[in-house]
């Protein structure tokens, strides 16, 4: 696979360069997210995406409270 326009990757990830300002390197999004650093927006999908899969599979997880319910 061939890299993006005005990227460079190392060692370190993926870097993008502005042709405006050469000099500043900005990390790619999956190297932030490799690195473990929280970026709000993606917590806040994340939180929407949960909250559609319980709505999707809420007879499943009823069942499943029902299931520890009776074995308890």
């Amino acid at each position: 696979m061939s890299a993006p326009c005005l990227s460079t990757t190392g060692d370190d990830g993926r870097f993008y360069s502005s042709p405006w300002a050469p000099e500043s390197n900005k990390k790619s999004v999956t190297t932030i997210i490799k690195e473990g650093v929280p970026k709000p927006m993606i917590y806040k999908h994340s939180k929407k995406s949960v909250a559609f899969a319980a709505i999707n599979y809420l007879d499943l997880i009823y069942e499943l409270r029902e299931r520890a319910n009776a074995d308890n």
